[in-house]
């Protein structure tokens, strides 16, 4: 067995994360607390609803970050390092057995995306959509009965999490030879994976053979339902 912590590591939080903390100019960045982080984030998205600009600088970020531009990934390494850091330190509280060697985040699948994404179209499956990359899904119907679009990468070139989670079901079949994937996520993620595996199952990137279990857990809301929540919480696998 390959145990996978799937942390959320990447994706479009970080533009908004990376702006914040280029305007606060933290210089004590590396000695902030779990509590300060989780403050942070909250701080973070209440600039990103409440200023149009500082969202433009953010939805910017996340596209330079997933080209590899230097400023952003050294930007993006610190909030990593710092949140790991702190995610061990609760890990060991609670007594979770996970280390820093079973860490396969969203991060790892970034270099697979493009391809992920050349690779539906040509094979008819995914198509241009109002300046998008959108499957659409018979299995999936939007409330006027039509298939329902999943978007694979947004105008802006920016991809989502459903690229992610395909390239990631694809990379735990061909690299990690998995004949039984099973991913432990809350309820909340149900509709997002099964659209993803059927993409996935479309492609041909992972046989039926192969088996993709979701084992989901009742998410608590915790301070609420606008409660911004570390965004490495996201989710854990095990292959």
């Amino acid at each position: 067995m390959i145990r996978a912590n799937h942390v959320g590591d990447w994706g479009t939080q970080f533009g908004m994360l990376i702006a914040y903390l280029e305007k606060v100019q933290n210089e004590h960045a590396d000695e902030m607390e779990l509590s300060d982080l989780e403050q942070f984030y909250r701080e973070a998205k209440r600039h990103y609803d409440e200023d149009a600009e500082f969202a433009e600088r953010a939805r910017a970020y996340v596209v330079k970050l997933q080209g590899g531009d230097d400023y952003c990934l050294k930007m993006w390494r610190k909030l990593v390092d710092i949140t790991m850091a702190q995610n061990q330190k609760t890990y060991q509280r609670l007594n979770v057995t996970l280390t820093e060697d079973d860490v396969m985040g969203e991060s790892l699948y970034n270099a697979m995306l493009p391809g992920i994404v050349a690779d539906l179209k040509a094979k008819g499956l995914a198509v241009e959509s109002e300046g998008a990359t959108v499957v659409f899904l018979d299995e999936y119907k939007n409330k006027d009965g039509d298939p329902m679009g999943v978007i694979i990468q947004k105008k802006d070139g920016g991809y989502l999490y459903t690229t992610t989670d395909i390239a990631c079901a694809k990379y735990r079949y061909e690299t990690l030879g998995a004949d039984r994937v099973l991913y432990y996520i809350d309820s909340r993620q149900h509709q997002h994976l099964m659209q993803a595996w059927t993409i996935v199952r479309k492609a041909g990137y992972v046989p039926e053979s192969v088996s993709l279990e979701h084992h989901m857990f009742r998410h608590d809301a915790g301070q609420g339902r606008q409660a911004v929540q570390n965004p490495f919480r996201r989710h854990h696998q095990a292959v």
